[in-house]
């Protein structure tokens, strides 16, 4: 496909468009956790200006998972997962909270899903073959981030409680 031509959303296969509403519905939660923080702190803690950022990086997110979709760039959709491993960081620090947590594990798999049914899709024979070396390059990162990402998040998850939020406070 060309830079110039744009799917529809009709034109989306089943596992993209579930990749598409769970990718929203991660979005969702992103920006219903930071105005859920915004309303239980002042105006003038950092995580009241954090949580404008967290959710106006949610809204770039929004773009990047249409576009990436709708226009098959695989940048696209490397940038979403560098993006939400910020969110991540951001939303266990406010940790320790187990349901973010649990929701955010439940959404999880929909984005390394997308990746290995986008690499296993390649075609090196067609005319975007160059693309296919970055494609799966960019695939196999991303797969690798999340994983250490998850990794993380079980060490993180089995500390709430105990003291951690205090101690990563500035």
């Amino acid at each position: 496909m060309s830079d110039s031509q744009t799917r529809r959303l009709n034109d989306l296969d089943c596992i993209e468009k579930l990749y598409f509403v769970l990718s929203g519905l991660s979005i969702l939660v992103t920006i219903s956790l930071s105005i859920f923080k915004m309303t239980t702190i002042s105006k003038s803690d950092s995580d009241f200006t954090f949580s404008i950022v967290l959710i106006r990086n949610a809204i770039f997110c929004t773009f990047y998972v249409v576009h990436g979709l709708l226009k098959e760039r695989a940048y696209e959709i490397v940038i979403f997962m560098i993006a939400i491993f910020g969110i991540l960081l951001y939303s266990i620090t406010l940790q320790e909270n187990k349901v973010g947590s649990w929701i955010f594990i439940i959404v999880a798999p929909a984005e390394p899903a997308y990746v290995i049914f986008k690499m296993s899709t390649q075609e090196a024979g067609t005319a975007q073959g160059d693309l296919v070396g970055a494609t799966i390059a960019a695939g196999v990162l991303a797969l690798v981030t999340r994983s250490v990402l998850m990794v993380l998040l079980y060490f993180v998850y089995r500390n709430y409680g105990k003291g951690l939020k205090e101690k990563a406070e500035w």
